[in-house]
């Protein structure tokens, strides 16, 4: 799948305001501005706003659009207020053979909300729920309706902005765990029935997880054993006293009574076993969501800034910002917090049946014992009675402990099982797989030699504690500079487009990049050469400012290349020109 053209319409005044048509190979989206330094980036003109315009056209979010890009929680209300104010309609043109307009496919997208105006189409079809719209473009692009990957966990890997700017191979951001990009590269690499079986091996590890903290938290560390030897001492102490009881004279008069009282002892112990375990339980889910609520609160005051303080380090030009990482997190906190909640009702109705349960059986238990007490004295019954009541309690309490750490070992056991399972069948596409990055590693490394005659490739370890593959960048020279890691994820991601190809593996056939003035013009003019060639199917799409690229030679690529041009007096959305116009 190519992009073909990207429209921007102001749809209030029914015209153009762009038309970009983007080439077979290279495609530069040039900033002409005039930079003093090295260290410049450009005016705020839209060549960046290009990529994220596409962006938006799959599956990506509105506010990306007009939010200042150094500081996100910054929005450009001018901007915004354009947009939706002329009802600015994005096209995205894709086709599957540049050639034959049959196998186009056109993406339409507005910033207007209410679904009398908002438009989300493809091919005409509208989508309310951008859900199912991302759903169909994995379809269109991937040819799979699997729920995992997502679609925006395999796109990401084509659009090098934002997370994937600074980062070659774990490109989504930072919390992004192994079991999800095992998933995601099993399915990009080919290997679709192992990538299901990790998305499956993902919901047990999830399972594992929380049925051990639900354990930790209940009962610490308190094993099957520890509680199987204290009932064996109760045991011994409760048949003495039964021993008594059955050797005790009593009159035959009062032991259909007796049998009774005992009989409700019995069940109002079950059922006292029962409802602690219930208010337990409820404690315990009212606890998690105090601590849910706690850790939102911290996380906002110290955890996500310490993080992101010390992502800002490693990641300088990391582009989310504190508020949007702690919204983040927070709405996972949220969801956890209302599926914990959607529980508690059905656990306090239960909890107030069988106190109403235990306060009928008390009663009844009370006037027998009354009337039993009104035909003479048992007092040295009674006390052999309320001498083993206690011991029983204890035993039952201990019995539902048990049963309860015997249930859970049994669930952890199961996942713990479930997973080596799949890790086992996981592990019969090993071959396959580590084939399959020997082609993708071929071509990684012939354009990686191209571009600095070093030789870097693709390798896989097992992680000993998420038991998921790990994707490894590796070279024989050392670490990677900043203006070489530029280079080096081109060659990347232009290696997975020509492994694709050769696999006929059905993906997107292009990447988007930002700004590639760090690499050595050298590389520079071996990169486009390259994605120009005819060896070379595919698209290659990025933001570049012209004042970086003096030398003559690499002028000459700018205008062989360049699809549009931008500047302070001719910006992306062309709002000076258009108010004065209106004015």
């Amino acid at each position: 799948m190519y992009i073909k053209k990207l429209v921007i319409r102001n749809q209030k005044e029914g015209k153009n305001i762009r038309e970009i048509n983007f080439n077979l190979g290279v495609s530069l989206i040039v900033d002409i501005s005039k930079i003093t330094n090295q260290q410049d980036t450009g005016n705020d003109v839209g060549k960046t706003t290009v990529l994220r315009l596409i962006n938006y056209c799959l599956g990506g979010k509105a506010d990306e659009i007009y939010k200042n890009k150094e500081s996100k929680s910054s929005i450009n209300l001018t901007v915004k207020n354009f947009l939706i104010n002329n009802e600015v309609l994005i096209v995205l043109t894709l086709c599957r053979d540049f050639s034959d307009p049959t196998t186009d496919i056109v993406i339409q997208r507005n910033f207007l909300k209410g679904n009398k105006k908002k438009i989300c189409t493809i091919n005409d079809c509208p989508f309310s729920n951008i859900e199912n719209f991302k759903k169909e473009l994995k379809s269109i692009f991937y040819n799979s309706n699997l729920d995992k990957p997502s679609f925006r966990q395999l796109i990401d890997r084509h659009l090098r902005f934002d997370y994937g700017s600074e980062r070659i191979v774990n490109y989504l951001h930072f919390g992004t765990s192994d079991k999800e990009y095992e998933q995601i590269y099993l399915f990009l690499y080919g290997l679709y029935k192992a990538s299901e079986l990790s998305t499956n091996k993902s919901g047990e590890l999830d399972k594992f997880k929380e049925y051990e903290n639900i354990k930790k938290k209940l009962f610490k560390d308190r094993t099957s054993s520890l509680v199987q030897q204290e009932i064996i001492i109760l045991n011994n102490d409760i048949e003495n006293i039964e021993k008594q009881k059955k050797d005790f004279n009593i009159n035959g008069l009062y032991q259909e009574e007796l049998r009774e009282i005992d009989d409700l002892n019995d069940q109002i112990n079950n059922l006292m076993r029962e409802y602690s375990t219930l208010k337990t339980c409820l404690k315990i889910y009212e606890q998690n969501i105090l601590n849910l609520e706690s850790e939102k609160c911290e996380l906002e005051v110290k955890d996500v800034e310490a993080l992101y303080n010390e992502a800002g380090i490693y990641l300088p030009t990391l582009n989310k910002t504190l508020e949007e990482t702690i919204a983040f997190h927070n709405k996972l906190i949220i969801n956890k917090i209302n599926f914990i909640k959607s529980d508690i009702p059905a656990l306090k109705n239960k909890v107030l049946e069988l106190k109403e349960k235990i306060k009928i059986y008390t009663e009844r238990k009370k006037y027998l014992e009354e009337k039993q007490k009104r035909h003479g004295s048992l007092s040295e019954y009674e006390s052999l009675i309320s001498s083993i009541k206690p011991l029983y309690e204890q035993k039952g309490k201990l019995l539902q402990e048990q049963e309860k750490i015997v249930e859970y070992d049994n669930l952890i056991d199961t996942c713990a099982e479930k997973i080596i399972t799949i890790n086992n069948e996981i592990q019969k596409y090993d071959k396959d797989l580590q084939t399959k990055l020997g082609v993708f590693n071929k071509y990684f490394t012939e354009y990686a030699m191209k571009f600095y005659n070093e030789s870097y490739f693709i390798s896989t370890l097992v992680s000993e504690k998420t038991k998921c593959y790990k994707f490894e960048l590796s070279n024989l020279k050392g670490n990677i500079g900043t203006g070489k890691k530029k280079g080096v994820m081109s060659a990347y991601d232009l290696a997975y487009i020509s492994f694709a190809n050769e696999l006929k593996l059905k993906c997107p056939k292009f990447v988007l990049h930002d700004r590639i003035e760090d690499i050595h013009s050298n590389q520079l003019v071996s990169l486009i050469n390259l994605v120009n060639s005819s060896n070379f199917d595919g698209q290659y799409i990025v933001s570049v400012l012209s004042g970086k690229f003096k030398e003559e030679h690499l002028q000459t690529l700018l205008e062989q290349n360049k699809v549009i041009e931008l500047s302070p007096q001719e910006k992306l959305f062309k709002i000076e020109q258009q108010t004065q116009q209106q004015s």
